[in-house]
């Protein structure tokens, strides 16, 4: 299971990478972005139909546009191509159909650790005085160069432990068990023997991945 169930109610942020990376696909093969599409579609079926009280925001990156209020047009490219596509709120069927036919892939680089920085500010903004349990749920391949120094990862850890926020990041082939190897999570269900091999992009991430789960104490599926 992505996240246990559970009688509390939830704050989830999902995350998804819809950049080129995650787009792409070979032939007869579905993309990352088409399979993470169906495991979220499932998640927040699942949870609208066992409760129907967990809210959930969607967080985009990768977008040709941007609309997020952590970015300034400034020059410095931060968190530019992020886009809140749902602002927190309880799931329903218009998420369903949105999840359904108005996800595109996006045709523009944008970092993850940017995407992730926004929905935590989002979350903080969004949950103040309701009694939920914060969530953070990141879908990516790692394809967009990511740009985090110690100082930033610092600022996520923090970030992540006031929010007393659960994280889990599901695609990249990440083993929190240095004796062990890494499964793919949704990775693996959109590669075959003709996947493609690992950009040094896509190593270099998620080492940045690793590191900051094993600081927060999250999950790579």
């Amino acid at each position: 299971r992505v996240f246990e169930m559970a009688a509390q109610r939830d704050a989830v942020a999902i995350v998804l990478d819809v950049g080129p990376s995650a787009s792409s696909a070979g032939p007869q093969m579905a993309s990352f972005l088409q399979n993470a599409v169906r495991v979220v579609n499932l998640l927040v079926q699942q949870r609208l139909f066992a409760s129907g009280k967990d809210e959930f925001a969607l967080i985009l990156f990768g977008t040709p546009g941007t609309d997020n209020p952590l970015y300034q047009d400034d020059g410095s490219g931060n968190y530019s191509h992020v886009t809140i596509a749902r602002d927190l709120g309880v799931a329903d069927l218009d998420f369903v159909r949105y999840l359904n036919g108005q996800i595109t892939p996006g045709n523009s680089d944008a970092d993850f650790v940017d995407a992730l920085l926004v929905a935590m500010d989002h979350l903080h903004t969004t949950t103040q005085g309701k009694k939920l349990k914060s969530k953070v749920l990141m879908f990516t391949d790692c394809g967009s160069p990511a740009d985090c120094d110690d100082s930033q990862l610092s600022t996520i850890v923090r970030g992540l432990k006031t929010l007393d926020a659960e994280i889990k990041v599901i695609g990249p082939s990440i083993c929190l068990d240095d004796d062990e190897e890494g499964d793919g999570g949704v990775a693996a269900a959109s590669s075959a023997p003709m996947a493609k091999a690992k950009t040094r992009t896509q190593i270099e991430g998620e080492a940045v991945l690793k590191n900051m789960l094993q600081r927060v104490g999250g999950d790579s599926l």
